[in-house]
């Protein structure tokens, strides 16, 4: 049997890992691999194989499982019988392609002639539960004879290497912008935590105060009343501030709620796949009980709501040049609408809620697949837009500390050149003494016609190339949208390097993920 995962928050590894220890308890001993590390040659060969599949973006593979997902979608794919499957798919259902990368992957493999041992899972973001169901299952199906059926426990805490901290500053970077963007420092408690440039943190954070306020007056309740929730008494306001989710809606939520309230005009949304999509951007729990009232009693709201989810971060600085610290950049979310004014939970609660000196717990979540080269004549590209410049700032420090004579070179996309340069003052210092070789910015604001990264890319085309063909790292980290216009650009300037170079040089984007060169990080 082979384990094949394939995520990006560390989720996937993290079942397969288990999933694995779980059959070795059988006595069984499957084979772990990163499905980007996976020989696709062996693919005929295997008898039988475990999916374990996040879905990113819209409904795309996570970058660790691009190529297996396209190699499976080719038409050098080989036939596939006598191969048994099964499927995990991770996603997130306030997304409309929900699971989409695992359920092509298995609908896939059926097509290749495959035969399916156990069915497909399609896990929510609360997946520990279904998920060790779905372990216990297929171990028991595979091994079906077994005197003692043996029950899988993925437990929500034991995966990932967690700190206490103290918040220490916060500061604005962009004071004079029209979007908040602060650094944030925590002290570590942990002192064997440490992490590497290129990883992320997680951590859960609290409610805005406002929509915890806000939600109560809908439901026309005190804040000090007990409820029952997961197994405590608490009081409500604890378990709205702190335990479940407010600031997003997903359709399981509406699905659920639906089935509380039966509201007609709930009924008619969900059943139009447009209206529900549009619907799910932007509104909170707020609007669900606004527009469609609650009459009940809290305590039978809450199992409808989502548990409160950690959110992920760059690390934006290096141990190295900062032991027992965490840098994090750390983008407000911030808008009104509709009258209201709507805060992200943990933007918020990092930025506003916290004071210095407060407590916080920070988890690790490494991420092999964005490590900074460690040869210091390997040259290094950075692409990035808004707050996905924060880990470019740890590679910079570590590449100053462990390498200062190395090759970088850093594009960086925002709106305003006088107020959104984002570490500037790092920036300019770097290139000052020659860490940073090359800087190309773009200001998308500083003139009448906008300019991003993949525009300074296109013109930079000849000179990427150069470094390309010296066996450049290419690291790219934004928005999702982002990511995939600078994919499509960065394969302009492939096509470009191969109409001047001999056969033997030719370069290609798969080469460079296959090589180890080529490392997303979007969001």
């Amino acid at each position: 049997m082979t384990i094949l995962y394939g995520g990006h928050s560390g989720n996937s590894s993290f079942i397969a890992r288990e999933t694995q220890k779980f059959f070795q308890k059988k006595k069984l001993e499957p084979r772990v691999v990163s499905m980007a590390k996976y020989d696709f040659a062996q693919l005929a060969d295997e008898q039988h194989l475990v999916i374990i599949v996040s879905t990113h973006g819209e409904g795309e593979p996570p970058e660790e499982a691009r190529r297996f997902y396209q190699y499976l979608h080719s038409g050098e794919a080989p036939r596939l019988e006598g191969v048994s499957f099964t499927v995990c798919a991770l996603g997130d259902s306030r997304y409309a392609y929900f699971c989409q990368a695992g359920k092509d992957i298995d609908l896939r493999l059926e097509s290749l002639g495959a035969e399916r041992f156990y069915k497909r899972i399609d896990c929510d973001v609360a997946y520990h539960r279904p998920v060790s169901k779905w372990v216990s299952g297929v171990a028991n199906a595979f091994q079906p004879n077994t005197e003692k059926q043996l029950l899988a426990d993925l437990s929500e805490d034991n995966h990932y290497a967690s700190s206490p901290a103290i918040l220490h500053r916060v500061y604005p970077l962009n004071p004079e912008s029209d979007s908040a963007i602060y650094h944030v420092e925590l002290e570590l408690g942990a002192p064997d935590f440490s992490y590497r440039p290129g990883d992320s943190v997680r951590m859960l954070p609290e409610n805005p105060v406002e929509l915890v306020g806000h939600v109560l007056d809908l439901l026309g309740t005190s804040a000090d009343i007990q409820v029952f929730f997961e197994e405590q008494v608490l009081l409500l306001k604890e378990v709205l501030l702190k335990q479940v989710e407010l600031t997003s809606l997903s359709r399981g939520v509406l699905r659920r709620y639906w089935e509380l309230c039966r509201h007609a005009g709930l009924e008619a949304l969900l059943a139009d796949a447009d209206l529900l999509k549009s619907y799910l951007e932007g509104r909170d729990v707020g609007d669900l009980l606004a527009d469609f009232p609650f009459q009940g009693e809290p305590e039978q709201l809450l199992p409808v709501l989502r548990k409160i989810q950690p959110r992920l971060y760059s690390v934006a600085g290096s141990m190295a040049t900062d032991p027992g610290k965490l840098h994090l950049t750390v983008k407000q979310v911030l808008f009104d609408w509709q009258e209201r004014k709507r805060l992200g939970a943990c933007s918020n609660f990092l930025t506003q809620q916290l004071k210095p000196g407060a407590n916080i717990s920070v988890e690790l979540v490494p991420n092999e697949n964005f490590r900074l080269s460690e040869q210091a004549d390997v040259p290094v590209i950075m692409i990035a837009a808004g707050t996905g410049i924060a880990p470019f700032r740890a590679f910079m420090e570590e590449r100053a500390w462990q390498h200062p004579q190395s090759r970088n070179w850093l594009f960086f996309g925002e709106k305003k050149s006088d107020r959104d340069f984002l570490y500037r003052e790092d920036w300019e210092r770097w290139k000052a003494n020659g860490v940073l070789s090359r800087i190309t910015l773009a200001f998308s604001r500083d003139q009448e016609e906008k300019v991003y990264v993949q525009h300074r890319l296109r013109e930079q085309a000849q000179r990427l190339g150069e470094w390309l063909q010296d066996g450049a790292h290419v690291y790219v980290c934004g928005s999702v949208a982002m990511g995939q216009e600078v994919t499509e650009v960065i394969e302009e300037v492939m096509e470009l390097v191969n109409s001047q170079s001999p056969e033997e040089n030719r370069l290609s984007l798969d080469l460079l993920r296959e090589a180890g060169r080529w490392h997303v990080d979007v969001y």
